[in-house]
């Protein structure tokens, strides 16, 4: 909302006039503080998580260039038949193009295969499809290309999985020109009502934000005819919000944040497991976080481990293993039981300490 200001204008002279003036300009004064201060106040307005792309639990490059994966923490990429090489990169201290003063934005490096099938989404899935039906809502967002190019934007409504859901509701897609200095974008849509609409019964539906930056001809309703196109893409604080007006950025405090991101996916390092020895071969880990919003899958990220390094120990031993793998994970939205193969010389019933607690052991994927 714009801030209104009282109009003092011109005041007739006397006692009663310069009282009155005084305190029209006490009041406005205090109004001034107000609304700075409720405009520094993170109000959780963005629907989205990680908008300004701060976060990169997976890492800040060398996803997969095509088909469906998730880079930044909650944005993911859909690639079927082109290619798109995403990467973190940082804006220069001090910069002026953008306020808020962010740190990061997103490049998407586009190679365009021709085929009408073919296309390249940069997406995030907002969960919960009750949350958005029937409102009208603002994406917001900075963006430049190597060249004069247009990207599109739509949002989709997904009914999950599980039971019987109804089809993807898929909105109609906007085009915005895009040059090679940056620029703000504003965008309103209405989303249908879901009433009518069946529901899956897996906890996984959701309203989609899709960037599409290349785009094959079946997909000109949804990404507003843009066509197919090769080029370098980059995008900074996105927003989605509720209402048919553009806001300034909600900027989170980074804690919350990644607590939001957490909710999806988490890295599980060493210091967050502990484990016995079950057998010559095997370790029996255990560990425990906050509720995610599934029961995630689970990738173990960290495959060898090094006696020389001083890597595992158990009981009084530094051990190792190669070509490590879960067996048989018990996995709850809070944690998890797993042996884990691969391992020798070990004697049962040791305890084991991972010595190096900032490896990165565990990935656990419960996005929708």
């Amino acid at each position: 909302m714009t801030q209104q200001h009282i109009e003092l204008g011109m005041q007739t002279d006397g006692k009663d006039g310069d009282t009155n003036r005084a305190a029209w300009q006490k009041a406005e004064s205090n109004f001034n503080e107000l609304y700075s201060g409720a405009l520094s106040t993170p109000s959780f307005k963005n629907l989205l998580v990680n908008g300004d792309f701060d976060i990169w639990q997976r890492g800040n490059s060398g996803f997969p260039t095509t088909g469906y994966a998730y880079t930044a923490d909650r944005w993911k990429i859909l690639s079927p038949g082109s290619a798109i090489i995403v990467s973190r990169q940082q804006f220069a201290p001090g910069q002026s193009d953008i306020p808020n003063n962010p740190r990061y934005f997103i490049r998407n490096a586009v190679t365009s295969v021709a085929g009408a099938n073919n296309c390249c989404i940069l997406a995030q899935f907002i969960e919960d499809i009750f949350r958005l039906s029937g409102q009208t809502v603002t994406v917001s967002f900075w963006a430049k290309a190597d060249a004069a190019r247009r990207i599109g934007v739509s949002l989709d409504q997904n009914p999950g999985s599980g039971g019987s859901p109804g089809a993807q509701v898929q909105g109609a897609g906007q085009a915005v020109q895009l040059s090679t200095a940056w620029q703000r974008f504003v965008l309103n849509f209405t989303l249908p009502s879901i009433a009518g609409l069946s529901i899956g019964t897996s906890g996984n539906d959701s309203t989609s934000l899709n960037f599409w930056l290349d785009a094959g001809g079946n997909y000109n309703a949804r990404s507003g005819s843009i066509g197919q196109q090769s080029g370098v893409f980059d995008i900074a604080q996105v927003q989605v919000e509720v209402g048919q007006y553009a806001t300034s950025f909600d900027n989170r405090p980074a804690g919350f944040e990644l607590d939001l991101c957490q909710r999806y996916t988490r890295i599980v390092n060493g210091g967050g497991l502990t484990g016995v020895t079950l057998s010559p071969t095997t370790i029996l880990f255990a560990g425990q976080w906050p509720t995610m919003r599934a029961n995630p899958t689970v990738t173990l990220l960290k495959t060898s481990f090094s006696a020389a390094t001083y890597e595992l120990l158990a009981g009084a031993a530094w051990v190792g293993g190669s070509n490590c793998a879960l067996s048989q994970p018990g996995v709850t939205s809070q944690s998890i039981v797993s042996a884990v193969n691969g391992f020798s010389g070990l004697t049962s019933g040791q305890p084991v300490l991972i010595n190096n607690v900032g490896a990165n052991i565990l990935l656990l994927d419960a996005e929708l």
